[in-house]
């Protein structure tokens, strides 16, 4: 077995993954509740954010 040549891989992105969304959601749901704007402006960049992570190419 060659486990040298193995990618250590980590949960850290599939967690961000997870939070953004819930993020994104909760900022989807108060905008519509509250009428803020800003909730929306949240909500984007947090799913911006989920697809950034989601596809970037690590070098």
């Amino acid at each position: 077995m060659d486990t040298q040549n193995t990618p250590k891989t980590s949960a850290i992105p599939g967690l961000a993954i997870i939070g953004l969304i819930l993020t994104g959601i909760a900022g989807i749901v108060h905008a519509f509740l509250s009428g803020a704007a800003v909730s929306l402006l949240a909500a984007a960049l947090a799913f911006g954010t989920l697809l950034y992570v989601s596809f970037r190419k690590d070098h």
